[in-house]
């Protein structure tokens, strides 16, 4: 679903000032980061897509989002307000999608996790998305 990682890329590169953007530093990748990226940085990745289908005229693609957020500060306290930042540019967005009306950008979880080999933070957060196409 090319349009709508355009989508998400476009929503976070349009507002750079005291947001996720700026904590990030711009640095948000599509399935993975380049070797060597420094951190922190967010990865977004597509998990699932499924089509779903209403009465044989509406049709709608449910897919589910992950953004992963990494960090080696030692302490957590950094990566848990780049989680804020990130829920405050994605949470309930409405994306201009290609080819389909926004209906749904919903977050589902997270989940908190660290390497202790690579000393790495991880917040792992997914979306539900829905778009019905035109």
């Amino acid at each position: 679903m090319r349009v709508l990682f355009a989508a998400i890329k476009t929503k976070f590169d349009a507002v750079k000032v005291g947001n996720f953007y700026a904590d990030m530093s711009g640095r948000l990748y599509f399935h993975e980061a380049p070797q060597g990226a420094t951190y922190p940085y967010c990865v977004y990745q597509m998990i699932s897509d499924a089509p779903e289908y209403y009465f044989n005229s509406e049709r709608f693609e449910d897919f589910l989002i992950q953004f992963a957020i990494f960090d080696n500060d030692q302490s957590g306290y950094d990566i848990t307000g780049y989680y804020e930042s990130l829920k405050t540019m994605f949470d309930d967005v409405v994306l201009t999608v290609s080819g389909y009306t926004n209906v749904i950008f919903e977050r589902e979880s997270a989940r908190l996790t660290r390497d202790p080999e690579d000393n790495v933070w991880q917040y792992s957060v997914d979306y539900r998305v829905m778009c019905e196409k035109n």
